[in-house]
């Protein structure tokens, strides 16, 4: 922790024996080394092995994990950002920023976001001063309780004053310097502008990466994968148009690690360009082998959509763990998962052999059940042939009583 007392903390949680806290050490030292950042806030580091109570007053079970806390509301809110120095250094100036930024007709200024979207896409309000009074006001209060929605996000809003040719309010996100995707639906339903902006919370082919996959599994989106290998010929023009229908992530088999394309199982072939959609919250996946033709992948699209696709993957099933194994065997190949998948014919053996079990105690049950139903009808019968020979003996004649009485001498 550094000595600026008083100020807000960006806290890490990890554990010694986390791979994944291994690989983020170095970009965890180089932020709190930063000059832009390291004056204004306290750098905490809490090993969770060590210090298991206090990791459990913290939400979320994975590492590393972040969190802001804000030493005069007491305020803790988790950072689900991109792990990167430049995310985390934007992410950290903007506490200390309005959550709207406001330029005035001045491009170059406005050209400082639109130059990094590559990395972190900007929302950008247009508006016009032939606008009348009242209209650009609601919009900018609308904007802004949007903009406090995604405080604790690395992402900026801005509203831009006459930089754009058109008079009428325009809203979008600058996804690549050179590619705006403007907001068609209705401006002043919160529901629909911040689903907008979740789903585009990452720039154009971005390669998919943990954040994305917290993305999916949060607000349980699918994306899209330009699943990529070799060199596949650059097809902009079909990526942008397929990132307008659904937000597009990459999948580089070559130069990324190959851990998913092994566990897409489309780590070897010919294709150098497949489409996919990843569902990372149910579990599912689907790959798309044919023609790069803009209609019919959206035909494909729709039809899973539509379910007339069946997805693999483990899925959320009663066998999904079992599943899961073989995925990841497939994926990593490490030795943990091999024994992990060495049990599962023991695991299945001791399923059935319950279910073997249970079964037996059923029939068992029934076999006993059926003989007491036999017993009880036979008790029944005999009871029912008593009551008949009775009402047969009250049924005989006085005279066939006194023919059967001796006579009297």
């Amino acid at each position: 922790m550094n000595s600026t007392r008083g100020a807000p903390i960006f806290i890490r949680l990890w554990t010694t024996w986390c791979p994944h806290c291994r690989k983020f050490e170095p970009d965890w030292i180089q932020l709190t080394q930063t000059p832009e950042v390291n004056k204004s806030v306290m750098f905490a580091s809490i090993e969770c092995d060590a210090s298991r109570a206090l990791c459990k007053k913290f939400e979320g079970e994975n590492y590393p994990r972040l969190y802001w806390y804000d030493t005069e509301s007491y305020k803790v809110d988790r950072y689900f950002g991109e792990r990167s120095v430049s995310h985390m250094t934007e992410f950290i100036k903007k506490q200390f920023s309005p959550t709207l930024l406001e330029i005035n007709n001045n491009q170059t200024e406005l050209d400082v976001y639109i130059n990094r979207s590559n990395s972190i896409p900007a929302f950008v309000l247009y508006l016009s001063s032939k606008i009348d009074a009242e209209t650009t006001l609601k919009y900018k209060e609308t904007y802004v309780n949007i903009s406090h929605l995604f405080r604790r996000t690395e992402l900026p809003f801005i509203v831009a004053y006459d930089l754009n040719e058109t008079t009428k309010p325009v809203f979008g996100v600058f996804a690549a310097p050179d590619y705006f995707i403007e907001y068609s639906g209705d401006f002043f339903n919160m529901d629909y502008v911040t689903d907008f902006i979740t789903k585009r919370s990452f720039s154009y082919h971005t390669e998919l990466n943990g954040y994305i996959l917290k993305s999916m599994e949060l607000y349980d989106y699918s994306y899209l994968m330009s699943i990529e290998r070799g060199n596949p010929e650059p097809n902009d023009s079909l990526l942008r148009e397929l990132h307008n229908v659904m937000p597009l992530t990459t999948l580089n088999c070559s130069t990324q690690n190959g851990y998913f394309c092994k566990y897409f199982g489309v780590d070897k072939g010919e294709t150098e360009r497949m489409i996919g959609i990843l569902d990372w919250k149910g579990k599912h996946y689907w790959i798309y082998r044919g023609e790069m033709n803009i209609e019919s992948i959206k035909n494909w699209i729709k039809s899973v959509s539509e379910g007339k696709i069946k997805g693999s993957g483990p899925g959320t099933g009663f066998l999904s763990n079992f599943k899961s194994y073989y995925y990841e065997y497939r994926a990593g190949g490490s030795a943990n998962v091999l024994i992990n998948f060495a049990y599962v014919p023991l695991a299945v053996v001791i399923v059935l052999s319950i279910f073997i079990i249970m079964k037996n105690d059923v029939e068992e049950e029934r076999k006993h059940t059926k003989k007491m139903l036999e017993k009880q009808k036979a008790r029944l019968e005999a009871i029912e042939k008593q009551k008949k020979l009775e009402a047969e003996q009250r049924a005989k004649s006085p005279v066939d009583d006194l023919q059967t009485k001796p006579k009297a001498d």
